[in-house]
């Protein structure tokens, strides 16, 4: 699994495509709040057609504006910073 963030612009798609033969889109997170208590849903498209044209529209997001995620990334920021990060997920988290 290769996970990306986008730079040029904010990106709020909740979409995949799997195995290039389906895709899935819709508005609901992969957390315990989205799949437990949020009002929000995912739509399977099986299209093999549609699944290829969104895939090539990730990539060329991901070609673009995007930037790896490494999970030694993420252990080698300093405590303050992990923690400011922590902090500020809860608060949006509690807030709405």
């Amino acid at each position: 699994m290769e996970i990306y963030e986008y730079h040029r612009s904010l990106m709020h798609a909740k979409v995949a495509v799997i195995d290039e033969h389906w895709a899935t889109v819709g508005s609901s997170n992969l957390d315990p709040f989205s799949l437990l208590l949020s009002l929000e849903a995912n739509v399977v498209v099986d299209d093999e057609d549609f699944a290829k044209i969104l895939k090539h529209s990730l990539e060329q997001a991901v070609k673009l504006g995007a930037r790896p995620v490494f999970s030694n990334n993420w252990k080698t920021q300093t405590i303050r910073l992990r923690l400011a990060s922590w902090l500020s997920y809860g608060l949006v988290r509690f807030m709405v």
